[in-house]
């Protein structure tokens, strides 16, 4: 029997198409070759959430390579709030890409359960706002790992050592971590 001609729109999410909108909720961006990688969604299902607005791809240099560039569109944020509870979404920025793709490698390597701990620097910052802290620097994200608040800090091409020590600080001090994970 011949199977009619397959649909450029998806049908239903799947838990894999899910935890590729929360990822994107907590990080901003991915590649497509992380999303295959990490996800193990093909190229055709990443195009049919795509054709679906759930996801924008856009074509990107960086770091002298053209990429497949992967953000959220507001279905997927939409989804992202009645769904999964989403309330945050981080700041994305085409001028820091490869900051963002690398905070986005440090994510898919946490365990998926210290993955649900994820706080974005967006998230943080806010938060401690509606307390009257006004941050101008923050790291990353943080995570809860065994039981302690740990900062996420993906270096930029263009932090100095202050800022790098100030985003410390703040993540000591006023985040209570007890350390600090960079790349």
């Amino acid at each position: 029997m011949a199977r009619g001609k397959s649909s450029k729109f998806i049908k239903v999410l799947t838990s894999k198409d899910t935890e590729l909108i929360k990822q994107l909720s907590r990080t901003g961006v991915s590649t497509s070759e992380q999303i295959k990688k990490h996800i193990g969604l093909s190229d055709e299902r990443i195009t049919k959430l795509a054709n679906s607005n759930f996801i924008s791809i856009t074509k990107e240099v960086v770091e002298g390579k053209t990429r497949n560039i992967i953000k959220l569109n507001d279905k997927g944020k939409k989804y992202a709030r009645e769904e999964l509870a989403v309330t945050f979404f981080p700041r994305v920025q085409s001028n820091h890409l490869y900051h963002d793709i690398k905070l986005t490698e440090m994510y898919f390597r946490l365990p998926n359960d210290v993955k649900e701990t994820w706080r974005s620097e967006n998230e943080i910052v806010l938060s401690l706002y509606s307390e009257n802290i006004n941050l101008d620097n923050c790291v990353d994200a943080t995570v809860i790992i065994d039981g302690e608040t740990v900062g996420i800090e993906s270096i930029g091409n263009t932090y100095t050592d202050d800022i790098i020590a100030t985003k410390h600080e703040i993540a000591t001090t006023i985040l209570g971590c007890s350390r600090i994970i960079s790349a």
